[in-house]
């Protein structure tokens, strides 16, 4: 469960701070171009894996330590 965590928050702070300060010294560098445009999906996508490798973490550990779960909606 450590491991999942550490695992999410690393990959999502490694796409904001680490690809944000790649983007940023290549503009800086380059200016603007398709490769930049290439550097921000791959930040976006490492913001998203970190959410998705949270997420799994949080329902293996519900299945893990709960014995059910009930979701009620009133009208």
């Amino acid at each position: 469960m450590r491991r999942l965590l550490a695992t999410a928050a690393l990959v999502y702070v490694g796409g904001v701070l680490g690809m944000e300060l790649v983007g940023s010294w290549y503009t800086s560098q380059y200016g603007w171009s398709l490769a930049y445009g290439f550097i921000a999906s791959l930040e976006e996508l490492l913001e998203m894996l970190g959410v998705v490798v949270l997420v799994y973490a949080l329902l293996n550990y519900m299945e893990t330590f709960l014995d059910s779960i009930r979701i009620d909606f009133d009208a």
